[in-house]
């Protein structure tokens, strides 16, 4: 069974589509990815905008940079509104030679927990090292508290234009010869989101 998304996911900056309205981010995702950043990042956008990805692929960048072992920490944060899973100690430390430990925080306003939330303030004033990408589909849910400690940046879905080079070199790795006008007309007729580009190009 074919599964493109899985297949081409982006592992590096430069696999990253970026929505034109999106592009003067770039610089900021470069500066990331070479330690330059000191504040935590709150990635923000529709669902299917490609936000874990994109933070998954900063903290490889990241690491790959200082020549290290990936060892970003992921936490799904979509607890449901009774829990109180989240931990602080799960999110530990670990030597380096850049001197920061990058977690992942994904979903962050799907944890509605407050007592998370609070929790969350504490862990995100951390200074020895410790820096956080969290995701949320809007910034409606997101607590100041949690704004305040961290710098928003937008992500948009590529527009079927701007995707159809990538689509284009998925079907050429593929094998599959079908004109630029028939991939551009399969990616309109999708939903406007990086999952429904992928599983158009499978149906092809």
């Amino acid at each position: 069974m074919k599964n493109y998304e899985a297949k081409y996911e982006p592992k590096s900056l430069s696999d990253i589509v970026v929505h034109a309205a999106n592009m003067d981010t770039m610089p900021l995702f470069t500066a990331i990815a070479l330690g330059e950043i000191n504040q935590n990042i709150l990635l923000f956008g529709a669902n299917g905008s490609g936000k874990t990805t994109l933070a998954k692929v900063l903290t490889c960048e990241f690491y790959r940079h200082f020549e290290e072992e990936n060892n970003t920490h992921f936490v799904q944060m979509a607890f449901e509104k009774d829990s109180k899973n989240y931990e602080k100690d799960r999110l530990v430390f670990h030597w380096s030679k850049s001197g920061i430990s990058w977690h992942i925080l994904d979903e962050i306003d799907k944890c509605l927990h407050k007592n998370v939330y609070n929790e969350l303030h504490h862990t995100l004033d951390n200074k020895h090292g410790h820096r956080y990408i969290m995701t949320a589909n809007t910034l409606v849910n997101v607590p100041a508290g949690i704004l305040s400690r961290a710098q928003p940046i937008p992500v948009d879905c590529p527009t079927a234009d701007e995707f159809l080079p990538r689509a284009v070199q998925i079907l050429e790795n593929e094998q599959i010869k079908v004109s630029k006008s028939k991939i551009l007309s399969v990616l309109n007729a999708a939903n406007s989101d990086l999952r429904s580009y992928y599983r158009a190009l499978e149906r092809i």
